[in-house]
């Protein structure tokens, strides 16, 4: 496309590859664009629209204030925007190739025209600053339906100055029905990269304002700190704003130091200093190239495509060689099952907390790589604990940085008669991929704040770690990374804000089904879970790390290196962090917390974690420390995708199945249910959708899909101090003696279960 044509000129390029599927639903929504020329497209499209039809199909949460194709200034009240924008707008008969629908950077001309309409000047801006002070601000930005926005009335753009795009060793894919991307595609074990669409805009800072420009999830102190709302999207040219021939560049710069991190943590616990200060200035050590770069025709923060997503650490020797990057593994280290454990007590994260040992540089080729549960018959934990070997580090090209947009004439004339710096970044995260891309953590908080009490105590530990989306998160982000000029005291960076709309009375939004879901994967902050400890996406840091006042601000190097490591440790633990990760809890022999939300048994196939063996009353399980989540990784038999399909409702159903099942216990056997340690009692061996007996169902009440087959028994090898699993004579292996295994059905409401005598009894649960 023509660099120097206009923006109508580029709108209407995209209209003629458009307007075939498209014209006949505009048209029946009461936009007839039939016969328009270039001459007249601008008009028709911001005319008035006089009879426009709202019982269109996807018009659902098309704004009522809505009159226009094309709202100036406004993409949400645009009937054009949103029906293009929009992931539920599907033109009857519409073939679903990608190009019957709007790419990513066709969005782009759309929304650069509805803002070129509003024939934007300073004075306006101004206008609409009411006074307050003015910046070039960068956002990470999405067109969500109702459910997702700040008032929950229509469909309107959300803003976060943090946006978090995800590795992947397959290109990004792109689902032209859903408007966005997804992770991954049916039948193939590859993770898709994940781009972040990013923005710059003009905005103001104000006091956040429940219902209006939020925050979204408005707290009672987000009153008292102030936000930055964008108001005027930038773009090149003439026609952003009137007398400004914008020169718009973006400078964008991540950061990925999680192995410097590791040898200066154990540097600073006396161990050997293997590399000198120099040789640790520059990769693997300090990764700045080929972790993601800018699109800025399309707006999109693309991570680099790498394959595998975990590979041993190397770096050019003064020979013109290479040779591999490890340290020396100190005896009798804190271990976290098999992984070597930073800064175990810290409060704040100067370094990976895991860190995966479990491959050793050979000794004599320091070429070759030796996988250390291979070479002994030993416990490899007590290998590890002796230490005394060198082990190799791995690259896992997550990071963390910033882009920024620059405008010189615009800052300048921003600016005013202040010194205010008016060009603000917003941050950037490349996180790990996602097991269920469809679970976002604002959906899973929320509903755990809908749920009562009693079921509450039965599903994560009952200390004070609760779902919590990051976009909650009140820190600032990473201030160390150079060139970003993040504000140490601006809490505000992972909050999600809307465009000003008045106050009006709260709404039922937009409900969809499981099958209406869109099948693409946020990229905001209240898709990713808040820091925990330290969390999945980012984790919190600070200048003195062993400060007892927490964590002060974001930061990736305090994450597990590489990420797999951490995400095994959390998954096995009952997604003790409660984040939508999987639970493969019941997997392994009865440890420290019982599982919460259960993967499938057709879910558990894959060489990473093996579901255990069941003979007669005694199970056989893997040893929590030889499953490898990165040996899996970084040989390609790790799938993601068959989690892709799980939708936020199914999540939801499983974890109150699981808590109805200890519900259930309760009732029959006399358990403690609010007491985690007494849950752990009782393993499950199996947990499948099932079709009830024929003797239950016609006082079975639960639907098919919502109806799951538990296998369970009563573990016998417990004493007043815990679990003692039998060890087999390989350590690989524990076994777990249990009284039987029974079976029962369970609903979100019933259970169905066998008495002594073989007959099937149903049990109304609370």
């Amino acid at each position: 496309m023509n660099g120097s044509s206009s923006i109508t000129e580029q709108l209407w390029e995209t209209w003629q590859r458009l307007k075939l599927h498209w014209a006949p639903y505009f048209k029946s929504a009461g936009l007839d664009l039939s016969g328009v020329t270039l001459d007249d497209f601008r008009e028709r499209l911001t005319a008035p629209i006089k009879d426009m039809k709202r019982g269109v199909p996807g018009l659902e949460d098309l704004p009522p204030q809505s009159r226009r194709g094309i709202e100036p200034g406004d993409p949400a009240l645009s009937l054009f925007y949103h029906a293009l924008a929009s992931p539920h707008v599907h033109p009857s008969q519409i073939e679903s190739r990608g190009e019957n629908y709007p790419t990513v950077a066709d969005l782009e001309i759309v929304e650069n025209f509805v803002y070129a309409a509003a024939g934007m000047t300073m004075e306006k801006l101004r206008e609409k600053a009411k006074g307050r002070e003015l910046a070039i601000a960068v956002f990470a930005y999405e067109y969500a339906p109702a459910e997702d926005t700040i008032h929950g009335l229509h469909a309107d753009l959300c803003f976060s100055r943090t946006g978090i795009s995800r590795v992947g060793n397959a290109a990004p894919h792109y689902e032209p029905q859903a408007r966005g991307f997804f992770p991954y595609d049916e039948g193939s074990p590859r993770a898709h990269v994940v781009p972040a669409r990013f923005g710059a805009f003009v905005a103001y800072r104000q006091e956040g304002r429940r219902g209006s420009v939020g925050p979204l999830d408005f707290s009672d102190g987000d009153g008292e700190l102030r936000f930055w709302v964008p108001i005027h999207k930038l773009f090149r040219g003439p026609e952003c704003i009137q007398g400004f021939d914008l020169d718009l560049h973006f400078e964008v710069a991540h950061v990925n130091e999680k192995i410097r991190k590791i040898h200066l943590q154990l540097q600073s616990e006396k161990a050997p200093a293997d590399w000198k200060p120099e040789e640790m200035a520059g990769t693997p050590f300090v990764i700045t190239e080929e972790l993601a770069s800018f699109c800025q025709s399309q707006g999109l923060m693309i991570p680099f495509v790498h394959d595998p997503l975990v590979a041993p650490a190397k770096i050019d020797d003064a020979k013109g060689d290479w040779k591999y990057v490890g340290f020396q593994v100190p005896a009798n280290h804190d271990l976290g099952e098999s992984a070597l454990w930073l800064d175990k007590d810290a409060n704040t994260r100067s370094s990976p907390e895991f860190v995966h040992i479990r491959y050793k540089i050979d000794e004599k080729d320091p070429k070759q790589l030796v996988y250390l549960p291979d070479t002994t018959s030993q416990d490899i934990v007590q290998v590890l604990k002796n230490g005394g070997f060198k082990a190799a580090n791995f690259v896992d090209w997550t990071a963390d940085g910033y882009i920024k947009a620059n405008c010189p004439a615009l800052a300048e004339a921003l600016k005013g008669d202040t010194n205010q710096t008016m060009s603000l970044a917003a941050y950037s995260v490349v996180a790990q991929p996602d097991f269920f891309p469809l679970v976002t953590q604002r959906g899973l908080t929320a509903w755990w704040k809908e749920t009562p009490a009693p079921l509450k105590d039965l599903i994560w530990p009952d200390r004070g770690v609760v779902p919590s989306p990051l976009s909650d998160n009140r820190l600032p982000a990473n201030v160390t990374l150079k060139g970003a000029a993040f504000d140490g005291a601006d809490s505000t960076i992972s909050a999600i804000v809307g465009t000003p709309r008045p106050l009006q009375p709260a709404a039922t939004p937009l409900k969809l089904t499981r099958e209406q879901q869109p099948r693409r994967q946020s990229t905001l902050s209240y898709r990713s879970s808040s820091l925990f400890d330290p969390g999945w996406d980012i984790a919190g840091s600070s200048l003195a790390p062993d400060t007892a006042k927490g964590p002060a601000f974001m930061a990736n190097y305090g994450l597990g290196s590489p990420f797999p490591e951490d995400t095994l440790i959390c998954s096995a633990l009952g997604s003790f962090w409660p984040g939508a990760a999987p639970d493969i809890t019941r997997f392994f022999s009865p440890n420290s917390l019982p599982t919460t939300t259960p993967i499938l048994d057709s879910e558990a196939n894959w060489p990473a974690v093996k579901a255990p063996t069941v003979t007669g009353n005694s199970i056989d399980y893997q040893a929590l420390t030889y499953a490898d989540f990165v040996k899996a990784l970084y040989e390609g038999q790790f799938n993601y995708a068959r989690f892709a399909r799980v939708s936020l409702s199914d999540y939801i159903l499983r974890t109150k199945i699981t808590a109805r099942f200890y519900q259930f216990l309760q009732a029959t056997e006399k358990l403690d249910a609010t007491d985690p340690t007494q849950r752990l009692l009782y393993v499950i061996t199996s947990f499948e959708n099932g079709k009830i007996p024929a003797q239950v169902q016609g006082k079975w009440t639960a639907p098919a899909e919502e109806t799951f087959k538990i296998r369970f028994g009563k573990a016998q090898n417990v004493s007043g101090n815990g679990f003692h699993p039998r060890t087999a004579p390989n350590p690989r292996i524990t076994t777990t003696e249990v009284d039987s295994l029974r079976e029962v059905y369970v609903g979100q409401s019933q259970a169905a279960y066998q008495n002594g005598s073989g007959n099937w009894n149903v049990l109304a649960l609370p």
